[in-house]
């Protein structure tokens, strides 16, 4: 009866020792699952971040570019409004010195 009762007690601590062991394994994995899901929500954070860099870069270069292309325009035409005015200016000249001729004349 007594080594029934040792027999039992050690299949007891057995099972305690396997309970422990698996509470331990369980642990383990869900520690290991965490580190795990917090290294991809990391990486996909860092990927996300490099597209969204590239995407304000390809929009500033192109924001650039329209930006050169708009005072180019604006540059040729001030040019020509310049020549306007000024052959404009000779015109106006020319008519009042003709003007002010026939006056004197008269």
């Amino acid at each position: 009866m007594n080594k029934l009762l040792e027999e039992i007690k050690t299949l007891e601590k057995d099972m305690e020792k396997g309970i422990e062991k698996a509470k331990s394994e369980k642990e383990n994995l869900i520690n290991n699952a965490k580190k795990e899901s917090l290294k991809l929500i990391s990486e996909e954070k860092e990927k996300i971040s490099k597209e969204m860099d590239k995407k304000i870069s390809d929009e500033t270069e192109r924001l650039s570019k329209e930006r050169e292309k708009i005072k180019i325009t604006g540059e040729k035409k001030a040019h020509e409004l310049r020549k306007k005015a000024e052959k404009n200016m000779n015109k106006a000249t020319s008519f009042i010195v003709d003007s002010f001729n026939k006056k004197i004349n008269e």
